[in-house]
């Protein structure tokens, strides 16, 4: 018989032995002398041993041990409190279980003392050596208790040890439940992150404070630090709180008080290598989720959708034109889009044909300089527009706003209806008032258009150069042939290849790109190279445009720099080629070198150089240079998403003013639209003259000056002056 075999015959040899030696001993000795319960308490202790080793012998071969620890540890996962439970239904079998024994050993116990005497024996093991009882049963079943005892509290100390360190690391990690009413919800960080924060701040100070939520994929001390470190204000009266976790997580944008937020903001998550619709997508999912935990929206009489009651609005940043659609489709009163690269594109082209006009944008758009307000005046309701442009003391109104949509700069004769709320430009919502209707009465001159100078069109004829590539590059050149005259070019320097230029201008089957005004050049090579930049005819160019191209591999700080460089290289070849057109010409300039003609004033009006930076460090790494234009579109587009946040209805206002849809648009004028050559006027007639051509003046910018002014309060002081020819004016006009 093998040695397997022999195994079960060999258990029952065991168990009866087990059996007849704790039984025999006490019958054998009760012949003689009376039976003695330690003799019995020894029997039913080797009984219980034995019944334990058969026990372990029969479990372990059908892996009965194996099992139960499977349950245990999926109960211990699946339920955090498991563990506790445990304990206290260990502690009480164990306490039950010897207390039992105590009574059936000693009959000098009751059951609730034999239940208190247990518990000193497992709580004190010094207990066990006060035991008086003579019997050596009941010191064993002590010694046994307090043994057991010893591993119940060491685990007693593991339980509360791991409840303590998953509270500290929870606190550690941001895991706590936002408890908080109107505060602002942040969730992802990419390189808008820290400016949007920037700006809430700012925002916020002047009502005394809010709350910021910080959520994303970052550890939380890493965030805060961060943070802190780009604050260099402080948070200005505010609170800012970070929480790490996945934002497509519903158990985490639960923990973040949905229903009590004002706004939400959600951002892509830019990662190396990942395409612009991929990042939509991680916005889409994360959007998709707190739609399903927000109440739904609400129909009223009339057949409009508003979001339901506590419904944080949700602003989302969109990154390519195709995303655009998919968000679009949602139709959620409570959703307002940004759509970034629209943005930022239609920014960088105005300001590639009017100097410094992306300074008044981000002017415009931050929460450091005048602002747009939007308010309801019941007074006004039932005047003209046309009555109300000059109605308002410290602010210029530049258009209505509904419940629905917004009208910029509309007609003269437009009504101001109930419920509808004037949108003007001021320093601040309480820097400006409504005057009364004495102070409005008769202060307005009647200005006809053929008191004013001849109009005429204001396009040029350009010859630009775009480096690198813009993911809205077709949109872009599709509205740079609007803007601009007969007989403009383009050349479009990227390492791309032409056909991938090519194909991408394609539109991925939109449609082949009609351009009426302006010709295309491709040139495919290292927009960092000085042979490659030399085969260009670069002194022959009115603007360079130098777009942020982030590419796999490359973090801002590098791309920054390859910009300088590429900045440096520019101004460094167009100045010495010029000098040698000039010298050759013999326009009496042929003793000037490249370097004097680099730091003449006139050479960098007329050959600007724009660039586009996307932090800022970058920023003031190229504008310490002094020889370009810098905009820095990731604070620009940051801006109008805390606007956006703050004030849900500039969502419509900046897209139709920064995008150029249909409506009005920002633009320079020159001052001879508007004044005659050696006339003095104020700048109150000057915005009259302007509305006298369906244009709204919001500021202007003097000859020689670095920034423009756009604060009314200021520009209101101004007495009639002697304008200079070079002056410029800014307004909202439906075209340049």
């Amino acid at each position: 018989m093998s040695a397997v075999a022999a195994r079960p015959s060999s258990w029952w040899s065991w168990f009866a032995a087990g059996l007849l030696v704790p039984v025999a001993i006490p019958i054998a000795h009760s012949r003689a002398v009376e039976v003695d319960v330690d003799l019995w308490g020894g029997g039913l202790l080797g009984l219980g041993a034995t019944a334990i080793v058969v026990l372990y012998r029969w479990s372990s071969r059908r892996n009965v041990v194996g099992v139960a620890l499977y349950n245990l540890d999926f109960t211990l996962s699946k339920a955090p409190s498991a563990k506790v439970v445990l304990f206290v239904c260990l502690t009480l079998s164990l306490l039950v279980s010897a207390a039992t024994i105590l009574c059936f050993l000693d009959n000098a116990f009751t059951f609730t003392s034999a239940l208190w005497q247990t518990w000193h024996w497992l709580a004190d093991p010094s207990e066990m050596f006060q035991t008086l009882s003579p019997s050596l049963t009941v010191r064993v079943l002590a010694f046994c208790t307090t043994i057991v005892g010893i591993v119940v509290f060491a685990l007693l100390i593991g339980i509360v040890s791991d409840h303590i360190g998953e509270f500290v690391e929870g606190l550690r990690e941001g895991k706590a439940k936002i408890v908080e009413e109107g505060h602002t919800i942040l969730l992802n960080m990419n390189s808008k992150g820290l400016p949007i924060i920037t700006e809430l701040l700012n925002a916020k100070e002047s009502e005394g404070g809010g709350t910021i939520v910080v959520m994303c994929d970052i550890p939380k001390a890493e965030l805060e630090a961060s943070i802190r470190d780009e604050l260099e204000d402080g948070t200005k009266g505010s609170r800012v709180i970070c929480r790490c976790g996945s934002t497509r997580s519903p158990h985490n944008l639960r923990r973040l008080s949905l229903q009590t937020a004002k706004s939400v903001i959600i951002l892509s998550v830019e990662e190396p290598g990942v395409s612009r619709k991929e990042m939509d997508g991680t916005a889409l999912h994360t959007l998709l989720q707190i739609l399903q935990m927000v109440p739904a929206p609400v129909k009223l009489s009339n057949g409009q959708l508003v979001p339901g009651p506590g419904t944080p609005w949700i602003v989302v940043e969109v990154n390519s034109k195709a995303s655009h659609a998919v968000f679009s489709a949602i139709r959620h009163p409570a959703v307002k889009l940004v759509v970034t690269h629209e943005l930022a594109g239609r920014v960088l082209l105005n300001a590639s044909l009017q100097s410094r006009i992306g300074d008044a944008v981000a002017e415009l758009v931050s929460f450091d300089g005048v602002e747009i307000y939007l308010k309801e005046w019941p007074e006004l309701n039932g005047l003209q527009f046309n009555e109300v442009l000059f109605a308002f003391e410290g602010a210029v109104p530049i258009g209505l706003a509904d419940s629905t949509r917004c009208h910029i700069n509309p007609p003269a004769d437009r009504v101001i209806r109930a419920g509808e709320s004037v949108v003007v430009i001021a320093a601040d919502d309480s820097t400006y008032r409504l005057r009364s209707d004495s102070e409005r009465r008769d202060t307005r001159r009647a200005i006809r258009r053929d008191t004013l100078p001849p109009p005429r069109s204001y396009k040029q004829r350009l010859s630009t150069l775009f480096v690198n590539w813009h993911p809205g590059m077709r949109s872009l050149l599709a509205d740079y042939d609007e803007l601009v005259a007969p007989g403009s070019n383009v050349t479009l320097l990227s390492r791309m290849s032409t056909a991938e230029m090519k194909t991408s201008l394609a539109g991925g089957g939109a449609g082949s790109l009609v351009l009426n005004q302006i010709a295309v050049k491709f040139q495919s090579d290292d927009v960092t190279d000085l042979v490659a930049l030399q085969t260009l005819p670069l002194e022959e160019y009115d603007v360079v445009v130098v777009f942020a191209e982030l590419r796999e591999g490359l973090t801002l700080d590098q791309m920054s720099a390859e910009q300088l460089k590429t900045l440096l290289l520019t101004r460094l070849l167009q100045s010495s080629k010029l000098a040698d057109k000039l010298h050759k010409s013999g326009h009496g300039l042929g003793a000037a070198t490249h370097t004097e003609i680099q730091k003449d004033p006139q050479f960098l009006t007329e050959r600007r150089i724009l660039v586009e930076a996307q932090n800022m460090g970058g920023e003031c790494l190229i504008d310490a240079v002094h020889q370009c234009e810098v905009i820095n579109t990731n604070k620009i587009v940051a801006s109008v998403l805390a606007q956006v946040s703050e004030e849900s209805m500039l969502s419509d206002i900046y897209r139709e003013l920064l995008c150029g849809l249909e409506g009005s648009e920002i633009y320079f004028k020159p001052l001879s639209r508007y004044v005659f050559a050696s006339e003095r006027c104020d700048w109150a007639e000057v915005r009259e003259r302007a509305w006298a051509l369906s244009e709204i003046a919001i500021g202007f910018h003097l000859a020689g000056e670095p920034l423009c002014s756009l604060d009314p309060r200021t520009n209101a002081g101004i007495s009639p002056r002697l304008w200079h020819p070079e002056d410029r004016i800014l307004v909202l006009a439906e075209q340049l």
